[in-house]
This record gives structure tokens, C-alpha cells and sequence, in this order.
């Protein structure tokens, strides 16, 4: 069971939890950390929880979607980041970035390239996405 459906069943309003920012800061880094280390199971109990707390997060949905990528499920990473982080979210530089990596992974290079020339151009307020997505495009242009 879910810890989301758990807190649920038990009348728990997680947006009542009071967990610290810092706290969920601190859960995110520790979660993309496990997704990049294959730890994909809890990686995955860490961003249920986070998830649990704030459903419709934008770090908690990355963290999801680059789980989903990570593993490599390209159908849910696909459905993570397009319909659910960037219909919430859709200035999220990191979701179009990676969203741009299922593409590439997909082989649907045009719809990748485009993602990443938009995410590539947002050097000051995304600077690490932009790098990400700079990289990518070097890629793809290698072949």
C-alpha cells in the first residue's frame, strides 16, 4: 500500500504532517541520489512520501519522473514528467529536460531537440537544466 493511500486510510490529512521544507529539501537530494545510484526502491519510498505531503510538488514530480527514467520505464517517465510535472508545472526546466530524455530514449529526436534548444536558452534561471539540456544536445548532434 502506498504511504499516500496508508495516511489516507487512517483519516491523516498529509498537508497537516507540518514537515519542515528543509526536511523535504534534504528527502530530494537523498532521492535523486538513489535514482543516479540505482537504490530505485528507495528512491522510490522517499518520493511516495514526499508525494504524500505535497501531491502536486514540482521537485517531488521530477524526482518521480527521473526515477521512472532511471529504471528505465520511458511510458511512466513519459506520463510523470508530460502529464502530470509539466501540466502543473509547465515553465519546470528540469521536466522539459528530462522529458526531452524519455524523447531521446524513444527515439523521437525532433520532439528531444526541440525541448532541449527551448531548456538550453534559460541560462539564468535554470542554469543547471540549461547545462543538462546543452549536453544533450551535443549528443544528439554526435549521432
Amino acid at each position: 500500500m502506498s504511504i499516500l493511500k496508508s495516511l489516507n486510510a487512517k483519516g491523516v490529512d498529509p498537508e497537516k504532517l507540518g514537515v519542515d521544507d528543509k526536511l523535504l529539501d534534504l528527502l530530494y537530494e537523498i532521492g535523486i541520489l538513489g535514482c543516479v545510484r540505482s537504490y530505485f526502491e528507495n528512491a522510490a519510498s522517499i518520493f511516495d512520501g514526499y508525494l504524500a505531503i505535497k501531491p502536486s510538488s514540482e521537485r517531488a514530480l521530477i524526482g518521480a519522473g527521473l526515477l521512472a527514467l532511471s529504471r528505465p520505464n520511458y511510458k511512466l517517465a513519459e506520463e510523470v514528467l508530460k502529464e502530470d510535472l509539466l501540466t502543473n508545472h509547465p515553465n519546470s526546466s528540469f521536466g522539459k529536460a528530462y522529458l526531452g530524455i524519455v524523447y531521446k530514449q524513444t527515439n523521437r529526436t525532433d520532439e528531444a531537440k526541440k525541448l532541449f534548444e527551448e531548456v538550453s536558452k534559460d541560462d539564468k534561471s535554470d542554469p543547471a537544466a540549461s547545462a543538462l539540456a546543452k549536453a544533450a544536445l551535443e549528443q544528439l548532434a554526435e549521432g
